[in-house]
């Protein structure tokens, strides 16, 4: 699971790039080799991991039929992250709305260089 999630992580960035420097067509090109590799690995795994006998038997699995919400610290880092992101996304509308800069970097004045006083 880890896997996917850090594999959805890195792919929509590097598609990004290769659409800014590259192209669409080299774009839709990278896409089709990115998942057809991934579906390929997959199928490998799953494949070998039933080989060495690594699968766990389906007879000790059971169905989750209740649903229980907790108050405990996971709820609320859950919440005070999602609070921060909501209120992040809603500076940087109001930035983007005002006309402000889209990044660091193009602040009035700044070269990219520091001064010392």
């Amino acid at each position: 699971m880890l896997g996917c999630i850090v594999s959805d992580n890195i792919t929509v960035p590097v598609l990004n790039l290769w659409r800014n420097f590259y192209g669409s067509k080299a774009t839709a090109y990278i896409f089709a080799v990115f998942y057809v590799t991934m579906v390929a690995a997959s199928v490998l795994v799953e494949y070998l991991f039933r080989a060495l006998g690594w699968l766990p038997s389906r007879v000790g699995a059971t169905v989750l039929t209740t649903v229980s919400i907790r108050l405990d610290y996971t709820l609320v880092l859950t919440l005070l992250f999602l609070g921060l992101t909501v209120a992040l996304w809603i500076v940087k509308r109001v930035g983007d709305r005002k006309g402000g800069p889209t990044n660091l970097s193009a602040w009035p004045g700044d070269a990219g260089t520091r001064t010392v006083a």
